[in-house]
C-alpha cells in the first residue's frame, strides 16, 4: 500500500490472462459498515472448524483436501452461507473503490462484464479487497482455499479432457 491508501494487485481469470487491479481504501465510516456486515456473514466460519482446519496445516490450504472439508456438514454449509450471504448490495459497496484494467467495478454491469464466466477471478478479488481494508483478517486463509479450491477443479476438468475452448477474456 501507498501512502496515498492505495494498493495494487494482480489476477488472473480463468483463461490465464492477468489484470491489474486498484483499490483504494474504505474511509472509516464506510468501512465499519461493510465490517459489521462482512462479520455477520463469515461468522459461521468460526465455529465450522474451517478456520481451525487451516490453522492445523500452518495456515496453509493447499495441502486441505477440499473434497474432505466440503463433506463435513458444518464446515460445508458454513462455506456455502458465505457464499450465498453476498448479496449484490454488500458487493457494491466493497468494490465501490476498485478498479480492475482502469475500469470502476462499482456497478453490478461493469461486475457483469468484468466476471462473466470467470467467478473464482471475483471471489479472489473480494477476498483480496477484504483483506486490503482489513475487513477480515483470515480472509488470507479463505483466499487459499479458494484458491486450493480452484486448482482442484481445474485437476479435475482436465481429466474429462473437454475439446471445449474457453470463452476470451472479457
Amino acid at each position: 500500500m501507498n501512502a496515498d491508501g492505495f494498493c495494487f494487485f494482480t489476477l488472473s481469470d480463468r483463461t490465464g490472462a492477468k489484470h491489474e487491479y486498484e483499490v483504494i481504501l474504505h474511509d472509516g465510516m464506510e468501512g465499519w459498515d461493510l465490517y459489521t456486515k462482512i462479520a455477520a456473514i463469515i461468522a459461521p466460519i468460526a465455529g465450522s472448524g474451517l478456520l481451525a482446519v487451516l490453522a492445523s496445516k500452518g495456515g496453509s490450504a493447499m495441502d486441505v483436501d477440499i473434497e474432505a472439508l466440503a463433506a463435513n456438514e458444518g464446515i460445508g454449509s458454513s462455506l456455502r452461507s458465505v457464499i450465498m450471504g453476498f448479496d449484490p448490495r454488500i458487493v457494491n459497496d466493497l468494490f465501490h473503490h476498485v478498479t480492475r484494467d482502469g475500469t470502476k467495478l462499482d456497478s453490478p454491469a461493469a461486475r457483469g462484464m468484468a466476471y462473466r464466466a470467470n467467478y473464482d477471478e471475483q471471489a479472489l478479488a473480494m477476498l483480496k479487497v477484504m483483506t486490503i481494508n482489513g475487513f477480515f483478517p483470515a480472509a488470507s486463509e479463505i483466499e487459499k482455499l479458494v484458491a486450493a479450491a480452484a486448482k482442484l477443479a481445474a485437476s479435475k476438468a482436465g481429466e474429462g479432457k473437454s475439446s471445449e475452448t474457453p470463452p476470451p477474456a472479457a
